[in-house]
Order: C-alpha cells, then structure tokens, then sequence
C-alpha cells in the first residue's frame, strides 16, 4: 500500500493475505478478518516481518474478531475496510499537509479496550468541508452507540483548492461538538486532486476513527 522512511529504515504498510511474501519489514500490516483466516499463519507473517502494528478492519454483520491478536481494531461497514486502510496509511505516509507520526498513532488507536469505530462521507461543492462535517457529526449521533468517546483522529483527503480555512471550519465545528480536550483530538490532511469535481467546485473526503473507553 506504501512505503515510509523511519529511522531504521524503509518500512512498508501492507495487507495480509494467505499468499502474502514475506520479504518486507512493515511498519503495519492490515487484516481483514473472515472464517478462512488462519490466525497461525497470521501471526508468522508478522513476526516474519517485524510487523509493528497489526490492524485488525473488522466489517459489521461477518461477525470474526481477532480483538485478542490486533493491536487496532476498527469497526466499519464491509464496503469501507479500503477506506479505513487508505486513510490510515495517508495518517503516517508523510508527504500529506498534515501528518501524525506513527508513535502518535499508535497513542491514539492501540491496545485499546474498545474497537475503533470508523465513519466516512465525500463531499463536493465550495461548501463541502462545512456540509462533510454536518455529515459526519450527524453519522456519530446515530451510529456509534456508545458515546464515552476519549480520542478521535480526524482524516481529511482534499483537491488542490483547499485552504487553511477549510481546515478550520472542520477543527472548530469538531471542537465545538465533541466534550473532550482538545489536545485529543488529531487531525490529518493529505491532496489528492483526482476526487475533484471540476462543475460542483472544491472537492473533500473526511474519516474519523472513533475512539471510545
């Protein structure tokens, strides 16, 4: 999925499959769980390549946790478990406007009592991050059922149009919404100019990553 500098070395994100090469050192390794994963199997994959953070892209209605082995687990539908690995993996790339280093990932969604619940929407028009985030506030109030949130990290994919203005509409409607310290709240901003819609204006893509407990 991508390639990071990190201190020793370059390290792949990557996703785990039964006929997965083991020829990488990976920085994260997603799975997406289902009745013919072999748990066995999984856990030499990582060993053998050093995997640091091993994620856990659980889709609702299949059933399969590995909450036991994951060092992440996030809830989402089954249609967005690609969503969750490329937004995840713009979170750390570092070629994006804002980033969050890996060890501040692994603060935010690790080892945590609860699975991370992931929500997402995409949005077009000169008033897209406002409308995004009505979205997305709207989604938390009926999707997540427990409310005792403790962190969120805050993904925001954006054309080229997009101004540090737009990221504060975002930061201040979040801020204004959710009854938590600011300083737990992270946010990451990476271009991708083939979302945009040249006739309806700017274009954007939001994630959160919900954390609760």
């Amino acid at each position: 999925l991508a390639s990071v500098n990190t201190a020793d070395g370059i390290r792949y994100v990557m996703r785990y499959e039964s006929d997965s090469f083991e020829s990488t050192k990976n920085l994260i390794t997603f799975f997406i769980p289902d009745e013919d994963t072999d748990i066995d199997d999984l856990l030499r994959y990582k060993q053998k390549t050093d995997t640091k953070l091993l994620i856990s892209v659980n889709a609702y209605g299949r059933g399969i946790h590995f909450n036991d082995i994951a060092d992440v687990v996030v809830d989402c539908w089954y249609s967005e478990a690609y969503k969750v690995m490329d937004f995840m993996t713009n979170t750390i790339r570092g070629d994006g406007f804002i980033g969050v280093d890996f060890n501040d990932l692994v603060t935010i969604l690790a080892n945590k009592p609860k699975p991370i619940v992931f929500l997402q929407t995409s949005k077009h028009g000169d008033d897209c991050y406002n409308l995004a985030i009505t979205e997305m506030l709207d989604k938390y109030n009926n999707d997540v059922e427990d409310k005792n949130l403790t962190g969120l990290l805050v993904t925001i994919t954006a054309d080229v149009s997009f101004e540090a203005s737009d990221l504060e509409v975002i930061s201040q409607r979040v801020n204004d919404f959710f009854a938590i310290d600011a300083s737990n709240i992270f946010y990451q901003v990476t271009f991708d100019d083939s979302i945009s819609h040249s006739i309806n204006g700017k274009s954007c893509e939001v994630g959160f990553f919900v954390v609760n407990g």
